[in-house]
């Protein structure tokens, strides 16, 4: 693959993708199920998992030719 390569990829989270990763990560917080809750934190309502959607940097690259694996990946 040369330098310069660019690949896009496009998914609209829903209310089952957000289920599935708080059940499969764990993280059972209400900021992200609880509207109520989420209303009254900094964020003015529900937000998903941060882990959800830094994770779609790793369904970008799986788009990718040939064989890549994601070794590391820093986010703030």
């Amino acid at each position: 693959m040369k330098e310069g390569y660019r690949i896009e990829y496009e998914k609209m989270l829903t209310e089952v993708d957000v289920t599935f990763f708080g059940l499969a990560s764990g993280d059972l917080n209400p900021v992200h199920f609880d509207e109520d809750f989420a209303s009254k934190t900094k964020f003015g309502g529900r937000v998903i998992h941060g882990m959800l959607a830094t994770s779609l940097v790793s369904a970008a690259v799986a788009r990718m030719p040939d064989t890549i694996v994601l070794l590391e990946q820093s986010f703030r």
